[in-house]
């Protein structure tokens, strides 16, 4: 017996199918080519096969239009059909990119639903349904059975469409109001996935209503509907992954420009710097273990352990493992340099005092401040606190373990200079009638700002410092005190514990450019709104109001002997490639080593106990920062806790490229 509608309801018009096989051809090998070009194989890959059923069903179409009485229709019907549900796995393959957090599932177990549902019933019921309804060799059972399998089809995927795009939107919302998904990047991509999900919505609605209609409609009939409402859309589904491709937005997006005004310019590196005891080494890269080089005749080791769970970039926690024996508590510093008070005139004046955070005011009955300045033109704090102008604001700001801002100077007649500029300003901060100290500003960030000039009472006559260079000779080793030396080639960052007059820290990079990674395992976020909810392990790092983020460690047993140093590294937003984050507030957080690790069921309620506080530090992009230095618990997990301790909002993703 033969199906109503397995005759040639509609007739193929002769070239058109020919021509959307060419168009499905060209499209598949472009997105190959992306494919390649960005590394998006793990959730892009089937669109190339899904190409290809669109060709051969295009070819099939095309063969039936000019051969009118072959029995190609039941072939052409199931590759077209089918096409659709494999296609639409970029869609769910790519979704885990969406819901880094606050997702109603985790990422992961979103991703294997959806995968195994769309393989194992969507495509088997069309496949199925397709053989048994299409075929001119089908009895009434078999067509009644197919129709029904193609309804059941067609009717699952419009439900799993709906599904997963009220997830989107929901996990958007909830992340929006904790601060997340502001980057474009993202944006950018939840919009692709909102213009994909319409294409398809198209196509399957079309295909839903046709089903349920008799042989005679005009949907059967009329063939204009199939280009316009399937074909059409389903191409116009591969040239939008080709346009917009994930990948791309990933890449292209970290191009942004600076948000950072007066931001620090890089220091020049070090080579074969002695290291003494404590000598604390710094990792450009988000949190890794990696064994560095050994020299001939020092069975030295130096190690740094890092973070990864996304390929994105540059915006991590470090520790940096020193290694060998009696290595163990200095680091080299420069010369003490010359210090001196300032004090304000113009539109407020009286004596630069600091609050215990290490900001810089003026007024509000505050001590004057020392400072010391060196020969690069970097001051420090009399409690030996590097001083930066933090971005994007340009405020003044001392904080331990930061890489002092160059630039600053003092004039034989004792004006205090930024770049051999005397402006500055002071605005209000909104507390106690104490004004803050900047540079440059962005108008809309500040409130109360009058011009000031800062006058020194010491180091007058003091010589500018030269340009920074690129190409500069390696400086020479910095003196230490008496302790088994080891030659690295990694720049050391550290402070002497006591002893005034205060000093610089030396400007050190945060690189190292050679060994192996191995990643800790786990990025546990906590919400205070939400202390029974367990996040589990997550893509990215967060601090907000209520949220804090715990990082676990894994120390193996060949650490033994060495010295664990933390560090934060924060660079420019304009210097990722693969990464970007987002960052509002003052920029301070508090770091704390925990008494035990975290679990994938931690929550608010269940944080293990605070075993070693590292006290409060001020964030800010450009920067990198020396937490803390420890002994190495070879062979243990090992946690820390990254919370606010201000106003600070900080998310960001992970990623196991250098950071710049």
């Amino acid at each position: 017996m033969t199906s109503s509608v397995t005759g040639y309801i509609e007739h193929p018009t002769k070239g058109v199918s020919a021509v959307f096989a060419v168009l499905f051809a060209v499209s598949g090998i472009l997105h190959t080519w992306q494919i390649i070009k960005y590394k998006s194989w793990p959730y892009m890959w089937v669109v190339p096969p899904a190409c290809i059923i669109f060709i051969a069903g295009f070819v099939c179409r095309e063969y039936a239009a000019h051969h009118p009485g072959s029995d190609v229709y039941s072939a052409m019907q199931g590759l077209l059909y089918s096409a659709v549900p494999i296609l639409s796995t970029t869609l769910y393959m790519y979704l885990p990119q969406l819901l880094p957090f606050c997702s109603a599932l985790r990422p992961e177990t979103l991703f294997a639903i959806l995968i195994s549902l769309t393989f194992s019933t969507l495509i088997t019921l069309t496949a199925q349904g397709v053989a048994s309804f299409f075929s001119s060799d089908s009895t009434s059972g078999t067509i009644k059975a197919g129709l029904a399998l193609l309804k059941a089809s067609l009717i699952i995927q419009l439900v799993f469409l709906v599904v997963v795009v009220l997830t989107v939107l929901v996990s958007r919302n909830r992340a929006q109001a904790r601060g997340i998904l502001q980057l474009d990047s993202e944006l950018s991509n939840i919009y692709n996935f909102l213009g994909l999900f319409v294409l398809l919505l198209i196509r399957d609605i079309f295909r839903t209503v046709q089903i349920f209609m008799p042989s005679d409609s005009t949907v059967w009939t009329q063939e204009v509907f199939f280009w316009v409402f399937d074909a059409v859309p389903m191409l116009a589904y591969t040239v939008l992954l080709n346009f917009l491709h994930p990948g791309q937005h990933l890449s292209d997006a970290m191009q942004e420009e600076r948000r950072a005004a007066a931001a620090s310019p890089p220091p020049e590196p070090f080579d074969d710097v002695e290291v003494g005891a404590g000598g604390r080494m710094t990792k450009a890269t988000a949190i890794k273990l990696r064994p560095f080089s050994r020299e001939k005749n020092n069975t030295k080791t130096q190690l740094s352990t890092s973070y990864l769970l996304h390929d994105m970039k540059n915006l991590a926690i470090v520790a940096a493992l020193a290694a060998g024996s009696n290595a163990h508590a200095l680091a080299p510093r420069g010369p003490p340099g010359c210090c001196f008070k300032l004090t304000a005139s113009g539109g407020t004046s009286g004596p630069v005092g600091q609050l215990s955070d290490g900001q810089n005011r003026i007024g509000g009955g505050l001590s004057p401040i020392t400072y010391c300045i060196d020969k690069d033109g970097e001051i420090a704090d009399s409690s030996d606190r590097p001083c930066i102008l933090i971005p994007p604001t340009s405020q003044l700001q001392c904080d331990k373990g930061a890489i002092g801002t160059p630039g600053f100077s003092i004039s034989p007649s004792g004006e205090f200079k930024f770049n051999g500029n005397t402006d500055f300003l002071a605005c209000q901060s909104g507390e106690h009638g104490q004004f803050n100290i900047y540079t440059s500003p962005p108008p809309k960030d500040v409130s109360g700002c009058v011009d000031i000039t800062l006058e020194a009472d010491g180091c007058k006559a003091l010589p500018p410092p030269p340009p920074p260079s690129s190409t500069g000779a390696p400086s020479p080793p910095p003196a230490v005190t008496s302790v088994k030396v080891v030659t690295v080639t990694e720049t050391v960052c550290g402070a002497q514990p006591t002893g005034p007059p205060p000093s610089i820290q030396s400007s050190c990079p945060t690189t190292l450019t050679e060994g192996n990674f191995e990643f800790p395992h786990l990025i546990i976020p906590v919400d205070s709104s939400k202390p029974d909810t367990a996040f589990g392990t997550q893509y990215n790092g967060q601090v907000s109001s209520t949220v804090s983020t715990i990082f676990n460690f894994n120390i193996p047993p060949s650490d033994a002997g060495k010295t664990c140093t933390l560090v934060f590294l924060f660079p420019e937003k304009s210097q990722l490639q693969t990464s970007s984050f987002n960052f509002t507030g003052d920029g301070r957080v508090d770091f704390a080593q925990m008494n035990a690790p975290a679990t994938e069921k931690t929550t608010f309620h269940t944080i293990p106990s605070i075993k070693t506080d590292f006290h409060v530090s001020t964030l800010a992009p450009g920067t990198s920062y020396v937490i803390a230095s420890f002994p190495c618990p070879a062979g243990e997990t090992i946690a820390f806790d990254m919370e606010n301790s201000g106003t600070t909002d900080l998310t960001w993703f992970e990623d196991f490229n250098p950071s710049p």
